[in-house]
């Protein structure tokens, strides 16, 4: 181990770099320029040669504190993946505690008047007259079935009953023609409620504009009656390029509720 006094002269230098570094920071300098100022190389090299006259054994020299880096490192990594593979466990009994006992999937929720185009060149087409095509106004057994009118929103389509959040998946992808809508959508678990605590909102992997998103309104969640399950979008600045204009905006836009 290095005398004291080594030591000293060590932590002392290193004390004067860092010092040195933040004074150019302060002055406007950048992090590219203040590594090549001529006092900052000066002070870096008489510092290099100190701990050159360190024995080899010594946990001060490079070597060593690099070594530990790199151990402490592998650690943090092993522990994360540790972690991982436990929340992933977890994800999975509650899943299959659910079983086939999940809310009714929304579908897909159709404009009420007649459109063209998409994105861009979306637009109602006049005169006004209801989408009969989509919504079925005048057909069936049913012709004049309760109609919800909602406001629409793109974002991340998500339902919640008090004691679990799940997103809507379209398992269809590209593949739509001739088939039926009730199977497009499936579910995915994203977190649930154990005790007093949601739980897998923040678990690795988890996207976390959702948690963003949800965590204002995760006790009124967990207020619902039992046996509602209410709809919601979960927007975001960076989830849909509508809110891009929008910074740090993150919140939900909620559709009816309506019994499971």
């Amino acid at each position: 181990m290095a005398d004291q006094v080594h030591m000293a002269k060590l932590d002392a230098l290193a004390a004067e770099i860092r010092k040195l570094k933040v004074t150019l920071k302060e002055q406007g300098s950048s992090s590219a320029e203040i590594n090549r100022n001529q006092a900052v190389l000066d002070k870096v090299s008489e510092l290099q040669k100190l701990k050159e006259a360190l024995a080899g054994d010594d946990p001060n020299r490079d070597e060593a504190f690099f070594s530990r880096q790199k151990a402490e490192r592998e650690e943090a990594q092993k522990q994360k993946q540790a972690d991982s593979e436990a929340q992933q466990i977890q994800m999975k009994a509650q899943e299959e505690a659910l079983g086939s006992r999940l809310p009714l999937i929304q579908r897909k929720i159709f404009h009420l008047f007649h459109h063209v185009g998409s994105g861009p060149t979306f637009h109602y087409e006049p005169p006004a007259r209801l989408n009969a095509k989509d919504c079925g106004f005048g057909q069936g057994d049913n012709p004049h079935p309760p109609v919800y009118v909602t406001e629409k929103w793109d974002g991340t389509t998500m339902q919640a009953t008090s004691t679990h959040v799940f997103k809507r998946m379209d398992s269809w992808g590209k593949r739509r023609d001739g088939q039926d809508p009730a199977d497009r959508y499936d579910l995915r678990l994203l977190a649930w409620r154990d005790k007093e605590h949601w739980r897998g909102l923040d678990f690795a992997g988890a996207d976390p504009r959702v948690f963003e998103a949800l965590s204002p309104h995760l006790d009124k969640l967990a207020s619902l009656e039992e046996g509602l399950c209410v709809y919601f979008e979960a927007v975001h600045t960076d989830i849909n390029a509508n809110f891009k204009g929008l910074p740090s905006f993150a919140d939900i836009r909620v559709n009816p509720a309506i019994p499971l």
